[in-house]
């Protein structure tokens, strides 16, 4: 009995790493990199749909994980660092920390990390790139990185 199921669980193991690695459909300007034996989002990109001014839209459409949002701003450029959140299912938060580089054509999103909201390890504590792959947040992340980019263009567009 223990050796028949010594060998289920290593057929079932050997099973489940075999499984092809499928990257989540995205539609997006999406750039990836490896992690571990997958992928990883590395930056997206989303172009600018408005007009007006960067550096304060930025401040007031991202949330800051550190003393403050901005972290350089010329009138070329604006560099961010932010934190948002998005759910994973119904009862699961996942809390997502970024970079932003914000010029007037584009908003380049980079140094994209997820990690659990209200675990008991606490936020921050453990973050992780956001999983390329079908399951791996994806979907849920860059969304969240298109309601800060079209908050950007509706400041902009005031």
């Amino acid at each position: 009995m223990k050796t028949t199921l010594i060998a289920l669980i290593a057929l079932l193991l050997a099973a489940c790493s075999a499984a092809p690695y499928q990257r989540a459909p995205i539609a997006e300007d999406v750039t990836y990199k490896p992690w571990k034996e997958w992928e990883a989002i590395e930056s997206v990109r989303f172009p600018a749909q408005a007009s007006g001014p960067i550096s304060s839209c930025v401040a007031e459409s991202v949330t800051s994980y550190g003393s403050q949002v901005i972290a350089h701003a010329d009138s070329n450029k604006v560099i961010a660092h932010g934190l948002t959140h998005f759910p994973v299912t119904q009862y699961v938060q996942h809390a997502m920390r970024f970079t932003l580089a914000a010029t007037p054509e584009q908003y380049t999103f980079t140094n994209i990390e997820q990690g659990m909201q209200n675990s008991a390890i606490g936020i921050g504590a453990m973050f992780y790139p956001v999983g390329a792959w079908q399951d791996g947040n994806a979907d849920q992340a860059i969304a969240a990185l298109k309601q800060i980019a079209a908050s950007i263009d509706r400041c902009r567009s005031r």
